[in-house]
Parts: structure tokens; sequence; C-alpha cells
């Protein structure tokens, strides 16, 4: 388990997080909140591996999204999981 207690990206953040499911294990990736994303550049990264027949649960909460933001999201695509959008 890992958490943060930032309010959100700010300018001139870069995170990375790194998961890796074993064989027959179920990992959750969910985050504790809406993201907020502030003005300037920030930048984040999540990388799921799944081995064998082990499932990757990604659950996010919404982005939200400020003015003159830029941003840029990138999810490494896992073997196996279920990724669930928030309405």
């Amino acid at each position: 388990m890992t958490s943060s207690f930032g309010g959100g990206l700010a300018d001139g953040d870069d995170v990375a997080l790194e998961v890796v499911i074993d064989a027959g294990a179920t990992g959750l990736v969910t985050t504790q909140a809406s993201s907020k994303i502030y003005k300037g550049t920030s930048r984040q990264r999540l990388d799921v591996r799944v081995h064998g027949n082990g499932c990757a649960l990604i659950v996010p909460d919404p982005i939200v999204p400020y003015r003159d933001l830029v941003h840029a999201g990138h999810a490494h695509r896992a073997r196996r999981r279920v990724v669930v959008d928030p309405v």
C-alpha cells in the first residue's frame, strides 16, 4: 500500500508508480480523491506489470484540470487488467 499527502500536481511535479502483480494475485490501484492538476507543467506515469494469471484493477477518481496547465500522463498496458472510468 502506498499513499500520498499531496493536494494535486503542481508545476514541476514528476510522479511515477510501478506496480508488479504476481501470478495468482489481484492488485487494486486507486486514488484517494480526485486528482487536481494545477497551472504549470507536470507529468505522471503508471506502469503495471501482471505475471501469469494475475489481475490488475485500476480504478482512478476523476482528474480536475486547472487553467494553463501542460500535463503528460502515461499508463503502461498490462496483459490482464480492468480499468474503470468513474462517471
